[in-house]
């Protein structure tokens, strides 16, 4: 999880601590504000936005608002903008209470399913009703699950949402589903009650499902809020972030992969996955693995939770801190039912979904809670992919490479937040022959590993195009620099290079082509004097100036020209 630290007064952290710690009382500002059914249905993507409901935007900072009435109760929003120049905000505590609204044109349809998945809004907030736009930057409905819901509804899964903030869930309720999600339970929703909780352990016992979202340490008061229900179905909760120097997405210790799995139905097929600061899992159940060289690190919560509420630590080892793997995918079966656990909730948004084998986990979690083996099933899901914008990027994993997933400066993951918005992109690290995209987008800076040349070749041997971005000025004069390996490779496959730029390309600042006999394409495209990197490229919670729009046009331009915008007849 990534989020904005923001100051607390004393009297509302009292307040907020209050609400956490509180195992049976309901707070008092949970009363129900809306007329909406209990349980809102659909199965389908049938939630229809205008794009006018994401451009209220306040004039003092820029940040993004959600478009909310705000009334005379007032109470502190920790649930930042995301914007450093923000201050914070006051809003209806009837509001905080409850998860945003949807907009007013939306429409719903409901539809009876073999299989059924209950989204709990009652202990924890979710913004999956809002997809992905080119414009939003509001923290949490651009880190939405959307697409990733978007994903099973798309092969049948019904997904309902219990919304009803008065009415406790009971065990009649769940037994309706197949399976319950819960993301990531906040302080400041409701807490378990009694009743609740033995209501999901009776429920799992009998064969339900349960998809738990936690994180680093205790943000939000999540594991507080958890730990009596985990009590009871036999999982400790940890309260601790997962940091490694090793096996690091950029410089810092908290943007983290992971390549180490147990055999099991939910990690089938992984070769890696990746959290954007993420917390552990309980070990004995732990199906996916930190490296060797991470440890666990304490969080820095200050007394009565003053501060900043999403606890982090420093990334830092210190000496009390277990050095080691650390377990950070839960599965286990508990009676007749089955339980998952992720240490993580940013890496199932539509930024992170497809990244490495990210997607492969959410997909495999659900064939395995909802008894739909199917939907494992890489090559149904890359079909799909196939139906609309489908684009590679290729990334490498060697130490100190430049990543689409590095949120450093020198990385490249707010370019990789806005291919996101604009197409379906998958980021691979691997020789996958299955990924047949008409182009694959490569980092320049990088020196490609054996996996990286034998994909490029294999992309270009194919008659596809690649498209290098940021590559040094005197790469393609250097014998041994990767393209020259690639095009070398090729000449041996008896594929001439035909041309190294066209009478059009000719004519375009910063791009150079290379044309092949096979009708192969490779297109350099550099943002001199400046980069695609983090460094240029605003992050994706603040929005782009002309000037950034510009540059980045450039690449879509190339982008469409090349087919990558694969759509089926």
């Amino acid at each position: 999880m990534t989020c904005l630290n923001s100051p607390a007064k004393l009297f509302h952290v009292f307040f907020v601590l209050a609400l956490a710690i509180s195992p049976v009382v309901a707070p008092a500002f949970t009363s129900t504000v809306h007329a909406e059914p209990t349980v809102q249905e659909s199965t389908q993507n049938q939630i229809v936005y205008d794009s006018n409901d994401f451009d209220k935007t306040d004039d003092d900072t820029g940040a993004q608002l959600d478009s909310l009435e705000l009334q005379s109760a007032t109470t502190l929003d920790y649930f930042s903008l995301h914007d450093d120049s923000a201050e914070l905000k006051e809003v209806d505590a009837d509001v905080i209470a409850q998860d945003p609204p949807l907009p007013e044109n939306a429409t719903i349809a409901t539809q009876e399913n073999q299989w059924k998945v209950l989204i709990d809004l009652r202990h924890a907030y979710d913004f999956s009703d809002f997809p992905l736009t080119l414009d939003d930057t509001f923290y949490h409905r651009i880190y939405s699950f959307h697409r990733a819901f978007e994903k099973l509804e798309n092969r049948g899964v019904q997904v309902d949402k219990y919304r009803e903030l008065d009415e406790p869930i009971t065990l009649d309720l769940l037994k309706r589903y197949n399976a319950v999600f819960l993301n990531l339970p906040s302080g400041d929703k409701s807490p378990f009650l009694v009743s609740e909780i033995f209501a999901f352990r009776d429920y799992v016992r009998e064969g339900g499902g349960l998809f738990f979202i936690v994180d680093h340490t205790d943000c939000y008061f999540h594991q507080s809020r958890l730990t009596p229900l985990f009590h009871e179905i036999e999982i400790a909760p940890q309260f601790y972030g997962v940091c490694d120097s090793k096996q690091k997405l950029g410089n810092g210790t908290g943007w983290i992969y992971m390549d180490a799995f147990a055999s099991h139905p939910v990690t089938e097929n992984l070769r890696q996955i990746a959290f954007q600061t993420g917390g552990g899992v309980d070990p004995r159940f732990a199906v996916a693995w930190s490296s060797d060289e991470s440890w666990q690190d304490a969080s820095l919560r200050p007394i009565y939770g003053e501060d900043d509420l999403a606890y982090y630590g420093n990334f830092s080892h210190d000496d009390n801190e277990p050095v080691g793997a650390s377990g950070v995918v839960l599965a286990k079966e508990f009676g007749k039912g089955k339980i998952v656990v992720v240490g993580d909730q940013n890496l199932f948004s539509a930024f992170f979904l497809q990244y490495l084998d990210i997607y492969r986990l959410w997909m495999n979690s659900f064939a395995w809670l909802l008894d739909y083996p199917e939907l494992a099933n890489v090559a149904t899901y890359l079909d799909e992919a196939r139906q609309s914008h489908f684009f590679v990027c290729w990334e490498e994993l060697a130490p100190k490479a430049k990543r689409f997933g590095n949120p450093d400066e020198d990385g490249y993951y707010h370019l990789y937040t806005n291919l996101c918005r604009r197409y379906n992109v998958f980021c691979i690290a691997n020789n996958d022959p299955e990924f047949d995209s008409n182009v694959t987008l490569i980092l320049g800076k990088n020196s490609l590993s054996q996996a990286g040349l034998d994909f490029s070749t294999r992309q270009l041997e194919g008659g596809r195009a690649l498209i290098i971005i940021d590559l040094p000025q005197d790469a393609l004069s250097s014998e041994n620099s990767w393209v020259n390996v690639v095009i070398r490779r090729l000449k041996d496959k008896g594929i001439e290079l035909k041309s190294d730029q066209d009478e059009n390309d000719a004519k375009l600042i910063n791009r150079q082509v290379l044309l092949f006999s096979n009708g192969a394409k490779v297109v350099v495209i550099n943002n001199f004097p400046g980069s695609y990197d983090n460094s240029s490229v605003p992050r994706p919670e603040a929005r782009l100036l002309l000037r950034n729009q510009m540059e980045l046009e450039r690449l879509f331009d190339v982008i469409n020209e090349l087919n990558a915008v694969k759509v089926e007849e």
